[in-house]
């Protein structure tokens, strides 16, 4: 799928985000250290904050004219390129469960970044906000390679 607008990439970063939550949320409540789990919630709760975000920003958005509203177009981004398929995720499988989660972060990650740069000369703000999401899903993932690695 082409995200060819704003709203459409507003829309596929909180899919990316739900996924996310589901995820995180499945590994906090499996049978991990405490310690583990603790981790895992705090990594759903980030994701559950920069989906408010996303979703905050694409209610403001509905009401604004077309051309700075959702409907305003970003270029194209290829939604293949960060796609997370995790229908049928396996959280029992712990050791292949961190390597996956960093891909996904990472591709969330990417995401962010390649949405900043498609909107930045019109939304600076905004671009600045995602390059930031963007981090925040990079340290995760660091995050993750580090208690793989433990």
């Amino acid at each position: 799928m082409e995200l060819k607008t704003f709203g459409d990439g507003l829309q596929f970063g909180m899919e990316l985000e739900s996924v996310l939550i589901r995820v995180f949320e499945q590994m906090a409540n499996a049978a991990l250290p405490l310690d583990l789990q603790e981790v895992m919630r705090s990594f759903a709760q980030a994701c559950k904050k920069r989906k408010t975000y996303l979703e905050t920003l694409f209610k403001d958005s509905i009401y604004s004219d077309m051309d700075t509203g959702v409907f305003q177009p970003i270029g194209c981004l290829q939604s293949s390129r960060y796609t997370l398929d995790w229908n049928d995720i396996q959280v029992a499988a712990v050791p292949g469960i961190f390597e996956n989660m960093m891909i996904a972060e990472e591709k969330t990650g990417r995401f962010y970044n390649d949405f900043a740069a498609q909107i930045k000369s019109q939304r600076n703000a905004i671009a600045l906000r995602f390059r930031k999401m963007a981090e925040e899903t990079a340290h995760q993932a660091l995050k993750l390679k580090e208690l793989k690695l433990a």
